[in-house]
């Protein structure tokens, strides 16, 4: 990304903490060719502006783009559940778990050129799967997802499970399940430190560590530093090196200098 498109996505976010939702969409649309953790923030503003379809939208293209952008796909997902679209639902959140892999969890404080302090976690998106099969009419696998999320999850999230699970067991009438949803604060992708300054020299520049003038040697006739120049001009690394002399530790004779041939 180009210093143009690290400018516009430092001041989306900062429109974003001032609530200038339509500067923030208008700065991150700024940005030419967007990776997949921009297209996510587009999302995040969209959704909250309750612009579902532009939401779905740039998720989609994120997930395009990266087909393992496992919390492109749980926000998908919940889109998807708020809207009653519940088996699109369930095939984000099963593709989430899959994106998972081997893994328990999901760090994405390096997602790409992006950073956002949130952790995905596969027992939570195996609870959003039961909850969406259950109000898909699929109660018993429902049940079935509910409880191997609670037999992963970690004491907090545990007891929290086993609520819904004695709700549905004892009435499924008038039971309306909350899905465990993405935390509201931090919700946006900030650019990686090294790409976080907008006056970063990306490729770098020249410096001069120092400098000599072979011309200007004090202490030298001027015979002396006409000389002194065309070795200077005239000699190479190795030749340089060779000449330096490197006291004998003591009690070792110094090398003798080899004949003139």
């Amino acid at each position: 990304m180009d210093r143009r498109g690290v400018e516009s996505w430092n001041a989306a976010l900062q429109n974003f903490q001032c609530s200038e939702f339509d500067s923030c969409v208008a700065h991150f649309q700024a940005i030419e060719g967007p990776p997949s953790c921009v297209l996510y923030n587009l999302a995040v503003v969209f959704q909250l502006l309750e612009r579902f379809e532009e939401a779905i939208q740039k998720l989609t293209e994120a997930i395009e783009r990266d087909p393992y952008f496992a919390i492109a796909l749980f926000r998908r997902a919940y889109i998807f559940f708020l809207q009653e679209q519940y088996q699109n639902a369930i095939e984000d959140f099963e593709g989430c778990s899959r994106a998972f892999r081997s893994a328990k969890r999901i760090d994405y404080s390096q997602h790409g050129i992006g950073s956002l302090p949130v952790t995905l976690v596969l027992c939570d998106v195996t609870f959003n799967t039961g909850i969406s099969y259950f109000l898909n009419g699929n109660q018993i696998l429902g049940f079935k997802l509910l409880r191997r999320a609670q037999s992963e999850a970690d004491a907090g999230s545990r007891s929290a499970i086993n609520e819904v699970l004695n709700c549905l067991q004892q009435s499924t009438k008038n039971f309306d399940p909350q899905l465990i949803s993405l935390p509201e604060t931090n919700s946006l992708f900030k650019p990686l430190r090294r790409f976080s300054s907008a006056s970063r020299d990306f490729l770098g520049s020249q410096r001069v560590i120092a400098s000599r003038s072979c011309e200007k040697i004090s202490g030298l006739s001027s015979h002396e530093n006409s000389r002194k120049t065309e070795l200077c001009r005239n000699t190479s690394l190795p030749a340089f090196g060779a000449a330096l002399q490197i006291p004998s530790p003591p009690g070792v004779p110094p090398p003798r200098r080899p004949l003139d041939q």
